[in-house]
């Protein structure tokens, strides 16, 4: 079941498993790039920047570990294009399809720079065509894959592409199905590329699509369009013929059913597609027993523009008026060419998935939690990706041990809900803040002795602290333990901090102060354990983060201490008048649409001059050149004139020179 190449550089078939064949007598392998393509250049339009794509084609050819979960990879995520394009979360969205991915023949239409190729062969596929328009970024796709046999990466428009009909068990449209009008010529280019990926499949094959979504409630909340960068485009229908296009969850539906697909399921990935968290299947979009919003706002993203409301508190009402699905960021869909069913595609009796973040840079921490229903009872089991087992005694990082552990799901509210909706109040006050904060307080001065808290209360935030439905607390994902003795004081503190982080947008306080953290930090510790703020009141703090941060220390700083990260932040503040800030929004959609023409003008600019440039240089080449000939002359010039022989002929030449003709 191995891959054979043709010859480097020459023309004929790509041979794949079990003797089958995809015709590439049109391409060409160019051993340079690891690319195939084709026999005559195209030109192709979409490109983040030459200087963006060169930048991350040499991070990706400056290491040598590629898989997804590499340490070395992470080292090079450090602005937004390389996170966005490296990061392990990008994989998230296909992890649930992993035993399917296994020994498949997959087409990837639209690879990008190869971030979810990766994954696919790495998932253990028998062969992945991946295929991109763009040259360069194909390029970068191939490189990060390069140490892949089952991948190939072709450079083709998917018009152009010609494969055999029904070869692959899955094709992928992910970020992709959005742009068909910008790059087709067709009257219809969504319903073609949909046919496109519907005549590849086998008779059981199916199709993996995610987009964006144009009635996500991002939007509703004036986020700009991902794509154009104005706000309500999408939901106001405002996409020109030949635009970037989103659809809503009916039309996507209705035009997968018209592309002749049989069985078509949802499955949400939060906050989107592009870099989930979560992943949640269809049986949990249905299970009464389990609750969606809590995944939907555990992660509260920054967004380039502050939105109207707080997305992450509006989740409860979307899933009380089961409006989850049409109203999520993303759309993303299975759809099969024949009946099948769901469990023939996801994992059965699966509810939802869960990725944690990576710890600094121990990708050996990367986890997955899993809720799977078992005899009518919802189980969260954990494990490591990348095919670490979890220890007996756990995996200990200086005074820090992490433990997983499966545990019984709890159908609770997060108590960060509650006080994320004080926060919410029109003109809201300390005190307000600081009750809403109690009912957690409480509970950990309960847990306490003398002050102390177990090893395992070191994560016991209001975002892990679950209120039942009779009013119980429940603490959850108890992973990380301590190895020193552990304050109430530091938990109480950092317990703040992190809230403070996750809240999203907030409404204005009665004090404006209060909308700094280090004010509202000290102001809520100091009036829940009963003390006055005093001018030591800063001083204790950071000494108490110092001392007692043993996550930041372990994780992030090699056992280093961790300064207190309060000072220069604040709040996000919602916008006090709508009406004033949609005429603003709507300004800076219009100033972003004359950017892009600008940035577009200065490319052009900017590949005239180097046009110029290289004249320029040629033209000064030739001078110096000419310079050199010219004082090469006047050098012999000057040795003739110095010369004996040249003195010696002096009188001869003033002869000469006496009875030169005259001229009348």
């Amino acid at each position: 079941n191995t891959t054979v190449l043709v010859n480097e550089g020459q023309f004929g078939k790509l041979y794949i498993a079990h003797g089958e064949r995809m015709d590439l007598s049109n391409y060409k392998y160019d051993s340079s790039s690891k690319v195939w393509t084709r026999e005559k250049n195209f030109a192709f339009g979409y490109s983040e920047g030459d200087e963006t794509e060169n930048e991350l084609l040499r991070k990706i050819e400056s290491i040598t570990d590629r898989r997804v979960l590499s340490p070395e990879m992470l080292k090079i995520q450090d602005d937004w294009p390389s996170l966005y394009h490296f990061s392990s979360l990008r994989a998230n969205l296909l992890r649930p399809f992993f035993s399917r991915i296994q020994k498949s023949k997959i087409l990837e239409l639209g690879c990008g720079l190869g971030a979810l190729t990766r994954y696919l062969g790495e998932a253990g596929a028998e062969v992945v065509h991946s295929v991109e328009g763009s040259y360069k970024r194909a390029s970068i796709a191939a490189s990060r894959c390069s140490d892949l046999t089952n991948v190939q990466v072709i450079n083709d428009t998917f018009d152009n592409l010609v494969v055999e009909q029904g070869s692959y068990d899955i094709v992928t449209l992910i970020g992709v199905l959005e742009y068909a009008a910008v790059f087709s010529p067709h009257t219809d280019p969504f319903l073609r590329l949909l046919e496109k990926a519907f005549s590849c499949l086998k008779d059981n094959g199916i199709l993996i699509l995610a987009i964006e979504n144009k009635l996500g409630l991002k939007y509703f909340a004036g986020v700009p369009e991902d794509h154009l960068g104005q706000s309500f485009i999408g939901i106001e229908d405002g996409y020109s013929n030949k635009s970037v296009r989103t659809f809503s969850n009916a039309e996507l539906i209705s035009l997968l059913e018209g592309t002749g697909f049989m069985d078509i399921y949802q499955f949400i990935a939060s906050p989107d597609y592009k870099l989930p968290s979560s992943v949640i299947l269809p049986n949990g979009l249905t299970d009464k027993d389990f609750r969606l919003s809590p995944l939907l706002s555990s992660r509260t993203d920054s967004y380039e523009d502050k939105p109207l409301f707080n997305v992450a508190s509006t989740w409860g009402s979307v899933e009380k008026a089961k409006l989850v699905k049409e109203l999520s960021d993303s759309l993303c869909f299975v759809a099969s060419k024949c009946k099948q069913s769901p469990d023939n595609i996801f994992p059965s009796d699966t509810l939802a998935f869960y990725y944690g973040s990576i710890p600094g840079e121990h990708v050996e921490l990367a986890k997955e939690l899993k809720f799977v229903k078992e005899k009518g009872k919802i189980v969260v089991k954990r494990s490591y990706l990348g095919g670490n087992e979890p220890l007996p005694d756990g995996r200990k990082i200086g005074a820090l041990g992490h433990y997983l552990e499966d545990e019984l799901y709890v159908k609770g509210v997060p108590e960060i809900e509650s006080i994320r909706k004080s926060f919410l109040k029109v003109s809201w006050e300390l005190n307000e803040i600081t009750q809403s904060f109690v009912p957690w307080f409480n509970w950990l001065k309960e847990q306490a002795k003398n002050g102390v808290l177990p090893p395992q209360y070191i994560d016991a935030l209001p975002s892990n602290l679950l209120r039942g439905e009779n009013g119980e607390f429940h603490y959850v994902d108890k992973e990380w333990v301590s190895n020193r003795p552990l304050s109430l004081n530091f938990v109480v503190l950092r317990g703040l901090y992190v809230t403070l982080e996750r809240l999203g947008v907030v409404a204005n306080p009665h004090q404006d102060d209060l909308i700094r953290y280090e004010n509202l930090i000290q102001e809520l510790y100091c009036k829940l354990f009963g003390i006055a703020r005093n001018e030591d009141t800063k001083k204790n703090l950071e000494s108490l983060w110092e001392k007692d941060n043993l996550i930041d220390s372990e994780l992030f700083l090699g056992g280093k201490p961790s300064s207190c990260p309060f000072y220069g932040k604040k709040l996000l503040v919602l916008p006090s008048r709508s009406r004033e800030w949609y005429e603003l929004r709507k300004k800076v959609g219009l100033d972003k649409v004359k950017m892009r023409e600008l940035e577009s003008e200065v490319a052009q600019l900017k590949a005239s001059i180097s046009k110029s440039a290289i004249l320029i240089q040629q033209t000064e080449q030739r001078i110096s050149l000419l310079t050199g000939l010219i004082d090469e002359k006047d050098k012999k010039i000057e040795e003739v004139f110095s010369s004996k022989s040249w003195k010696i002929t002096r009188p001869l030449r003033f002869i000469k020179k006496m009875f030169k003709p005259l001229k009348f």
